[in-house]
């Protein structure tokens, strides 16, 4: 496990925060937390740690579900929300008919690096809710 999924972990510890964590087959350090929203249902977000990185990436998956005939209507709400915010970029699963949020994370040291992931999934939540309430407005 890398030391910065490390000092998330402790981080998570002292606010009492419910997460569960695995390494991937390329020996990545994941760590799901789940996290309440008030315009959609709940969300899991998965903090991916690189191996010998000094990054983390963050996954939400299925944030909105779509039919397969609106397709080119979920292409150009993402693409528009994308524009609207710089680090979180959403994008539609063509396979699951749902729309995926990331966003990247650079931790150039190790210094209050569990606060600043916990703060940036805070920012990557809110910036999911608004484009869930967004999405729930247009359809």
């Amino acid at each position: 496990m890398s030391q910065l999924a490390r000092q998330v972990k402790a981080y998570f510890d002292d606010k009492k925060l419910n997460y569960e964590t695995r390494t991937s087959e390329n020996e990545e350090t994941l760590i799901r937390a789940g996290f309440e929203m008030k315009n959609s249902e709940a969300v899991n977000i998965i903090m991916v740690f690189p191996k010998a990185e000094q990054a983390c990436k963050l996954f939400a998956y299925d944030i909105i579900q779509f039919k397969s005939a609106r397709r080119a209507e979920e292409y150009k709400f993402c693409n528009d929300v994308n524009v609207r915010y710089r680090w979180v970029k959403l994008y539609a699963e063509e396979q699951a008919d749902s729309i995926t949020a990331t966003m990247d994370i650079l931790l150039p040291s190790e210094e209050m690096c569990g606060e600043k992931v916990f703060a940036s999934c805070m920012n990557f939540l809110s910036i999911i809710d608004e484009a869930c309430g967004i999405h729930n407005n247009e359809v």
